[in-house]
């Protein structure tokens, strides 16, 4: 019979993005669940707003601008 061990305490199992290694948020698709010490779980990624390259905003995370 299959038998499900205790998880060790200060372990959690965290939903985290394929892509990106950060931890996912509600609703994301492509994730896997990984295992991490309590201190160590990783941050959220950050949201961005906006992918378009002429966007003149510094706090694009693309340039508006390459020369």
């Amino acid at each position: 019979p299959e038998k499900v061990m205790a998880q060790p305490n200060g372990l959690v199992s965290v939903r985290i993005n394929k892509e990106t290694g950060l931890r996912a948020r509600p609703g994301e698709t492509n994730t896997i669940f990984e295992i991490f010490r309590e201190e160590d779980v990783p941050d959220f990624g950050a949201e961005t707003e906006s992918t378009d390259p002429f966007n003149e905003d510094e706090s694009s995370p693309v340039p508006g601008h390459i020369f």
